[in-house]
């Protein structure tokens, strides 16, 4: 059955809440070919019959991916990911890429910067948890892609891993 979000473009990630099948969160990208109001995350309580946007950077920023703490899921943690897509190429990564957490099923979301994360644009990131440690949060960054648009750092690796619920 069709739910809704046409414009959206693009879900990168669907997360149902294990003890509440009504509530579902979105992870949508966009389009990506220019500036889009209908980006971000968006979660439903009563299974799609109405949703709202809870997470929502800018016009150009999508979420892209999205996990639940499999042992507590009020938390959770949205990738954001800003992407143009043009016929002759594309730009990924800017200042609204980033790893976002909730600890309140999606009301609120902080930022996670600094503590160890890259320094400088991050691209695409996709994210992991595993249900027998709930603080360790994976996240597989796009770090150094973009060298034509910004001057990047050394690799700084692809692969991260937190074991502290995404402080460090």
């Amino acid at each position: 059955k069709h739910m809704g979000l046409e414009a959206t473009g693009r879900v990168g990630r669907v997360v149902i809440e294990p003890r509440d099948p009504d509530v579902v969160f979105m992870a949508d990208a966009g389009h990506l070919n220019g500036p889009q109001q209908e980006r971000g995350v968006y979660r439903t309580r009563d299974g799609g019959e109405t949703r709202e946007r809870v997470l929502f950077v800018d016009e150009n920023n999508g979420a892209v991916d999205l996990v639940m703490d499999p042992n507590n899921p009020r938390i959770l943690f949205a990738a954001t990911w800003q992407m143009q897509i043009w016929t002759w190429g594309r730009e990924s990564g800017g200042p609204g890429s980033g790893i976002w957490r909730s600890d309140d099923g999606g009301d609120t979301w902080t930022r996670l910067e600094g503590n160890g994360l890259p320094r400088g644009m991050m691209g695409k990131i996709g994210l992991a948890m595993t249900p027998d440690d709930s603080r360790r949060i994976y996240a597989l960054i796009e770090t150094s892609s973009n060298d034509e648009y910004e001057t990047v750092m050394e690799h700084e690796g692809v692969l991260w891993r937190s074991d502290d619920g995404g402080h460090s």
